[in-house]
This record gives structure tokens, sequence and C-alpha cells, in this order.
């Protein structure tokens, strides 16, 4: 097995504070972030794709505007997204969205932020949605099946890499006996 140096080297968490604030603030799994981030950017802020996503969630600049409109965030200036925090504030958003508003399953919302939410919506009537390896299989696209696969094997191994600080339970207070 991968010892948990080897994974934490090969599954980094930069930004991690950053990450977990928006990720808490959105109710977003922070390590799914992570695990998408990893994929899209390799928490290079700088990033640029070949159709023009920015950043470290590698977010579009027309989709970056319309979504600082709906969120009154003032002037747009695309070079925003080469900005961390400004830019994970947009990625958490964005999923906490396609969670909400498309109520999509890891492996849809994964599809979904590769493909673009429309194209999955027409693919949650397939038999295969409820199923993460027979639906990751029928996805056509193989660039966005070969996403879906690496980014959820990446969140899997995330969790195990960096898990979530449990709080210990608190103790019960026992009601006085009668």
């Amino acid at each position: 097995g991968m010892t948990l140096g080897v994974a934490r080297a090969l599954f980094p968490y930069s930004y991690r504070p950053v990450i977990e604030a928006e990720a808490a603030e959105l109710c977003v799994d922070p390590l799914l972030l992570a695990a998408i981030i990893r994929q899209e950017s390799r928490f290079d802020p700088r990033a640029l794709s070949r159709v023009g996503a920015r950043g470290l969630s590698q977010i579009m600049p027309a989709t970056g505007e319309q979504m600082s409109r709906a969120m009154s965030l003032g002037p747009w200036n695309a070079d925003n997204l080469f900005v961390p925090d400004f830019n994970l504030h947009m990625g958490s958003r964005y999923l906490r969205d396609r969670i909400q508003r498309d109520s999509f399953t890891v492996f849809a919302l994964l599809a979904s932020y590769n493909a673009g939410p429309a194209r999955v919506a027409r693919w949650k009537s397939w038999p295969e949605y409820a199923d993460p390896d027979l639906f990751a299989e029928r996805v056509s696209i193989s660039e966005t099946r070969d996403y879906v696969r690496t980014v959820y094997a990446s969140y899997v191994w995330y969790r195990y890499a960096h898990p979530p600080v449990v709080l210990a339970p608190v103790e019960r207070p026992v009601p006085p006996q009668p």
C-alpha cells in the first residue's frame, strides 16, 4: 500500500485554510474541491487552459462574470480569477450550485465540472446513472470519462492522506434520577 507520506506528496493540499473556509461556508466537501483543483490546475494559481479557463479551479471568464454578477461582487475583471482566494470562492460556489440546483451525485458533479451541467442533466435519465463505474463507462466523451475516474480516485486518496479532523464526542450529561 501507499504510505501516508507518499500519499501526501502525491495529493498535496495547498491553500488548505482557504479551501476549508470556502467549503465550510458553502457546505461542500473541501477534499472534493482539493481533488478537482489537483486535476484542474495542479494548484497553480496562474494556470490557463487552452480554452481560456483560469486559476486554481479553472473557471471560464464568462462563467466567472455571470457568477460575479449574480453574487453582486462589483465590477468584473477576469484577471481576478488568477487570485487564489477569489478563484476558490468561485470554484466552491460553482460546486455548491451544481449540488443544489442539479442534485448531482459526486460522479455526475465531476462530469458536470468537466463537460457542463446541461450535458449531465441529459445523462441523469440513464439507467447507469446510479452506479459510479457504469456511469463512468457510459460517458462517451473520453476526456470526461477519464476526468471523472481520475478525480474520484484522487478524492478517495485525499480522504486517506488528509482525513478531516473529527472532534471527540462530547459526554452526554446524565439526567438526574428522580
